[in-house]
């Protein structure tokens, strides 16, 4: 199988997850320095070179393709929308001309996110990062459905756990490492704690994809979540439970909470899976993982 974005936060839980469990895994990889020692297959493949995924397409013909390249964050595609549709755009275009060309029976299972829309408007993005994520959601779509590729549709919710991550937990829990370590004190500025969000262990998420992978219909969209949504004023307690240091909370200007709503993920769950890492034991990892790497 190949696995785009095999450098990333998911990547590196996916690579050890299916190899661990007998998959002949291929991570691309943007490039390689610092690349952990898995031992699966590496490959130094820029996506935006249609030609060199082709090449690694035609060389692999995998019978799977977990896609996971992709840029994630807000804040930064407000700032560089046009290196974000590239990135979450361009590269899945290519990644399925690919496999349109030369593996048309290889089972790909793309992953967008339920972020991508506003929080009232299930359809309306409200960030550039959105946008190229429906973009990316409308081409796995209709090239399902055009060219008859098998594409399952894949939507998690917030993933948390050990890794590189660059969501709000291991952002908050570097805060409160940074100041057991004398370097500070960990403030936060909130505009409103009843901000509600759904958080999934990456871990869980992973299995989800290999399930999808195996039994996701063809076209299909399937929400991946928790089932249980927090609110940040709960997030903040209970990471704050792991700590003498809790974070100091300086409020900004207050607005209306987002509360974004997803439904239990019945789809996914009727194809057995459930998550079975409960939050609590998601920030415990956390702590171990970034407090490690402050060592």
């Amino acid at each position: 199988m190949l696995i785009t974005g095999a450098g990333g936060f998911t990547g590196i839980h996916a690579c050890s997850y299916f190899y661990k469990n007998n998959y002949e895994v291929t991570g691309i990889y943007r490039n390689l320095i610092n690349v952990n020692n898995g031992q699966w297959n590496k490959l130094q493949i820029d996506l935006q070179c249609y030609q060199s995924i082709l090449n690694a397409v035609k060389k692999i013909r995998p019978d799977y393709v977990l896609h996971l390249a992709g840029s994630n964050s807000v804040t930064e595609s407000w700032e560089d929308p046009f290196s974000y549709f590239n990135s979450n755009v361009i590269n899945t275009l290519h990644l399925l001309e690919a496999v349109r060309s030369v593996s048309p029976r290889t089972k790909i299972v793309i992953t967008t996110s339920l972020l991508q829309f506003s929080p009232q408007e299930k359809e309306l993005p409200n960030h550039p990062y959105g946008v190229t994520k429906l973009i990316q959601k409308l081409l796995a779509e209709y090239w399902s459905a055009l060219f008859s590729l098998n594409v399952v549709i894949a939507k998690p919710s917030n993933l948390i756990g050990p890794g590189p991550s660059k969501g709000i937990c291991r952002i908050l829990v570097e805060k409160i490492v940074s100041a057991e370590k004398g370097k500070g004190k960990p403030i936060i500025e909130v505009t409103n704690l009843q901000n509600t969000r759904d958080f999934l262990d990456v871990r869980d998420a992973v299995r989800a994809y290999e399930i999808l992978l195996q039994k996701g219909l063809h076209g299909e969209e399937y929400e991946i979540t928790s089932g249980y949504p927090r609110t940040l004023e709960n997030v903040i307690s209970l990471i704050n439970g792991h700590t003498k240091h809790d974070l100091i909370i300086q409020q900004q200007e207050n607005t209306k909470p987002d509360i974004y709503k997803s439904s239990n993920g019945e789809a996914i769950v009727a194809l057995g899976w459930k998550p079975i890492i409960s939050f609590e034991d998601s920030i415990e990892d956390i702590f171990l993982y970034v407090r490690e790497e402050a060592e």
